[in-house]
């Protein structure tokens, strides 16, 4: 089992032992019934379809189980897109819906030759003359008049996405540094402060009031210390080009941090007012011995750890602790078992 370690602008995940190139399918009977039945009425001819979870995912453990997420990049164990191939009588195409069945993005891979030429010139203007290109699609998009081009780059370790309208005029760039933190100009990269986790702070007032009212439902006798608004991203560049990208928004989640007689808590709400994750707040001196040793360990001696941590009731006796820690200006976060080991919980 290897060791793998995540950033707060990853998203959270078990280690797991392996990574596949294809992104992991999903029988169609675990997608939702509208968003099935909406496509075989779109497209009754079809047959082959295969289905996928989006954002793709690409791990499996030995036995090809689903690693789990904390909080899950999913609402409710349940995807907030869907990805499905498939072939007509033009060809290979991708569809995503969103979770009431409504298409998304419509995706044809394509040639060269079928970019407009304003575009092949901007590619040039622009300096890509010389990078590799992976490939081209051709998409319409909900909310978007026409279709578009988006063109996939490649030069060492920069990765870009273009768009480019059926003009052939360039409407967005989108930049992926190897770090999970794409932008559409280097002006609105975020900004990671040491220790921030890609969280901000939120009044109140700005958190949707489903989740509010789950809250207050769900937690009583407590008192709402603070409330943070988080962000997923999604790299498509990370395991390589297989992995699509669609540019759609990933619903962010919320965290209030409660406070009671039996100790503090952070609560991980979805924005759909879903229970995500319960966790409790603990010190460092309540950690088990097992974790405090591998905290020693000389894999983390530049580490500095902070004085809160996570402890994750799993409902089976077993607990998955969070460690929080920064180095070298940089978040971190492990997942470990009680014996201060990563494995599969």
């Amino acid at each position: 089992m290897r060791n793998v370690l995540f950033t707060a602008l990853s998203f959270w995940m078990l280690a797991v032992s392996a990574q596949t190139n294809e992104p992991n399918r999903m029988p169609e009977e675990k997608v939702r019934k509208k968003v099935v039945e909406k496509f075989k009425a779109q497209h009754p001819q079809v047959s082959g379809q295969v289905w996928y979870p989006y954002p793709n995912r690409y791990w499996k453990n030995e036995q090809g189980a689903t690693p789990m997420y904390f909080p899950i990049l999913w609402t409710n164990h349940v995807p907030d897109y869907y990805e499905v191939r498939f072939a007509d009588d033009k060809g290979k195409i991708r569809k995503v819906y969103d979770r009431t069945g409504v298409i998304q993005v419509t995706s044809r891979e394509v040639q060269a030759i079928a970019l407009p030429e304003q575009a092949k010139g901007l590619l040039t203007e622009k300096g890509y003359s010389d990078w590799s290109l992976i490939k081209i699609e051709r998409l319409t998009k909900a909310g978007v008049q026409g279709s578009y081009f988006k063109v996939w780059l490649n030069q060492g370790k920069k990765n870009r996405i273009l768009f480019f309208d059926q003009e052939g005029k360039l409407s967005k760039t989108m930049t992926f540094n190897n770090d999970l933190n794409f932008a559409a100009n280097a002006n609105a990269k975020l900004k990671r402060a040491p220790g921030s986790r890609n969280h901000k702070v939120v009044d109140e007032n700005n958190v949707p009031v489903v989740v509010k009212n789950k809250v207050r439902k769900n937690h009583v006798n407590v008192s709402i210390i603070e409330w943070s608004e988080h962000t997923r991203f999604y790299d498509p560049f990370a395991t390589g080009d297989t992995r699509s990208y669609y540019d759609l928004t990933l619903p962010v989640f919320y965290q209030a941090v409660l406070e009671s007689k039996s100790g503090k808590y952070r609560a991980t709400y979805s924005s759909y007012g879903d229970l995500l994750e319960i966790a409790e707040v603990i010190s460092k001196k309540e950690l088990p011995e097992a974790i405090r040793s591998e905290m020693k360990a000389k894999l983390y001696q530049d580490w500095k750890f902070d004085k809160e941590h996570d402890r994750i009731d799993r409902e089976n006796g077993r607990f998955i602790y969070r460690i929080y820690a920064t180095s070298k200006g940089e978040p971190r976060i492990i997942l470990l078992n009680d014996q201060g080991t990563y494995g599969l919980f």
